[in-house]
């Protein structure tokens, strides 16, 4: 099947795959975000987006699932941030009505001020389920955090709350016991010019939503607002998350990876049954820098890299390299499971 530009980068690169080792490729026709390949025996692997029969689903629900990944990985000793799953007020009273005496085990608001008067402030809130980074709030007080999960419950039935941890932001890719790539990642950032107000220049950020209301919160904690104009050369963060999809910057530190940090998420996607996932962690500063403290803070078990490779082209050639290899595994283990 040719490949098309208007597809997605998955099913593009997959048709290419499949032209040069003779699989067939079936996909969705409005979208080319689902399908499988199949070998000349008729045997199919499947996909959807990012999602591929590379991991069992069990794990690959688990890993979905951000309260079960921290309860698992620390359980099997990984350094995960203290956390605590809290459920809007209407999930609470569903959960109840079918479950009567389990009140007491499903958290609500109090649970969420014990919870912040025990770990303390900033924390961060986030939808148990969510991705790509959106939705993150940081929480830097008791009022925030009572307006923070008003605003999370009006869109999703669970919300994580999460110790902040500060270091360096990396998302390590693996497949097998293989590390893919490790990118370390920034917050979006504006420069300033001098003549251009802080909503102007967020706004040449395509990936910037001006209506987020983390942007203004991300500004007034540097002292800053959206009518402001920061002098020439001044750096201002504009969220505070690090992902790809909302700005964020990249940087290839794969070969740089300390073999502390490759065990450490090579060891965790294995406790949770994973052959390939991304483990997002958090890299502190330490006096020996061949083995830092770390923490995890998440795992996914469908990593998306399209907006890494719209990066520019060595990032581009990065990526359709990660995927040539994911594809061999699945044509691999087509092979050798039927």
């Amino acid at each position: 099947m040719p490949a098309s530009k208007a597809k997605p980068l998955v099913s593009r690169l997959l048709a290419d795959y499949c032209d040069r080792h003779d699989l067939s490729l079936v996909i969705d026709k409005a979208l080319g975000h689902a399908g499988y390949i199949a070998n000349k025996a008729g045997k199919r692997s499947f996909f959807v987006g990012t999602r591929f029969d590379l991991n069992p689903l069990g794990a690959s629900e688990i890993a979905r699932d951000k309260a079960y990944t921290a309860e698992f990985l620390r359980r099997d000793g990984f350094p995960v941030p203290d956390s605590l799953l809290i459920n809007s007020p209407s999930s609470i009273a569903v959960l109840s009505s079918r479950q009567p005496g389990y009140t007491d085990a499903l958290m609500g608001f109090q649970a969420a001020e014990r919870f912040a008067e025990t770990v303390g402030f900033p924390l961060f809130a986030k939808p148990n389920d969510g991705k790509e980074g959106s939705d993150v709030f940081k929480v830097r007080t008791r009022a925030e955090l009572s307006s923070i999960l008003n605003n999370l419950f009006q869109r999703h039935d669970r919300v994580l709350l999460q110790q902040a941890v500060t270091g360096r932001d990396l998302r390590v890719l693996v497949l097998g016991n293989k590390i893919l790539c490790a990118i370390e990642r920034t917050a979006p950032e504006v420069i300033g010019d001098g003549r251009s107000t802080l909503a102007e220049l967020a706004g040449g950020i395509n990936q910037i939503d001006p209506e987020d209301p983390r942007l203004v919160q991300t500004l007034g904690d540097q002292g800053y607002a959206l009518s402001d104009v920061p002098a020439t050369g001044v750096a201002v963060s504009l969220l505070p998350t690090a992902n790809l999809s909302s700005g964020g910057r990249a940087l290839d530190v794969t070969q740089n990876l300390p073999k502390a940090i490759a065990d450490a998420a090579i060891a965790s996607g294995k406790a949770l049954g994973l052959s390939y996932f991304g483990a997002d962690l958090i890299v502190q500063s330490a006096k020996d820098a061949s083995s830092p403290d770390f923490t995890i803070l998440e795992l996914n078990a469908a990593p998306g890299l399209s907006m890494l490779h719209r990066l520019g082209p060595k990032h581009a050639k990065m990526v359709e390299g990660i995927y040539e290899q994911v594809f061999e595994a699945l044509r691999q283990k087509l092979e050798a499971t039927y």
